[in-house]
């Protein structure tokens, strides 16, 4: 602990980023294990300072891709007769249409569903990652994946295979559906909350209720407005500026002559 001073740093962050490799922002999140564990060591009186403190790392803007609505249209239609791929695809699927997380649908099981008095089918489940309960009604795609595998053995609602092959699996659908972005698991999750439900008009506190944020703030990392919901909602607008809700001049001369009053 003793021997950790800025030297030690900045040569572990070079490490990090050389030798590894791993992106900046990866660097940063063990520079900031290094720190709690630093701080843990003052804290315990092993240490008098934390040099970490005076070194910093600005972490990168990263922008995540999701699907779009044709993307995610060759996702749905993707038919394979290879299992593996299969069941990538609806657990992909699945993340989409739910916006849970990869580990959010491995540990999910059937108690996590629950009907309501209109019929609704909801998961209401804590979030493996930040104990914060989601609770999302299931849109049609979800409850069709959901029929699909109600008699799969055990507990679980969906087959979900290892990360690790889930997302080989991925890269090998996006080739052969011809989408050229780097498919993730993760990218369900921003798919879910850009495409499927923002793109729709869902309100931003609505979708962090249902991913298990905290606060909006959190969700918009997630959200990207698309043009299309940009679009449909400024001509909304501009149906009522032609409307009566603001009295219009019938053209540009007419706009362009100054009334006398």
């Amino acid at each position: 602990l003793h021997e950790i001073k800025i030297g030690f740093i900045q040569g572990f962050h070079s490490f990090l980023i050389g030798t590894k490799p791993n992106s900046q922002n990866s660097c940063a999140k063990h520079l900031k294990f290094l720190k709690l564990l630093m701080n843990l060591a003052v804290a315990n009186g092993y240490i008098q300072y934390n040099t970490l403190t005076t070194y910093k790392v600005v972490r990168e803007t990263v922008e995540v891709d999701f699907l779009n609505h044709d993307e995610l249209q060759k996702i749905i239609n993707f038919n394979t007769e290879i299992k593996r791929f299969e069941r990538t695809r609806d657990s992909f699927l699945f993340g989409c249409f739910t916006g849970l997380a990869y580990i959010d649908i491995k540990t999910l099981r059937k108690e996590h569903l629950q009907t309501d008095a209109e019929g609704r089918i909801w998961i209401i489940k804590k979030r493996v990652k930040t104990g914060i309960v989601s609770r999302i009604p299931l849109l049609p795609m979800a409850k069709l994946l959901l029929d699909k595998y109600k008699d799969w053995p055990g507990d679980m609602v969906m087959p979900i295979q290892d990360a690790t092959d889930v997302n080989e699996n991925l890269k090998d659908i996006a080739t052969l559906c011809g989408i050229n972005k780097r498919l993730t698991f993760h990218t369900s999750r921003h798919t879910f909350a850009s495409t499927v439900t923002l793109a729709n008009n869902i309100s931003l506190e609505v979708i962090a209720k249902m991913m298990g944020h905290t606060n909006t703030r959190m969700t918009t990392r997630y959200a990207k407005l698309v043009d299309q919901a940009i679009a449909e909602q400024m001509d909304k607008i501009a149906e009522k500026l032609e409307g009566d809700y603001f009295i219009l001049p019938s053209s540009v001369h007419e706009l362009l002559v100054i009334p006398d009053n």
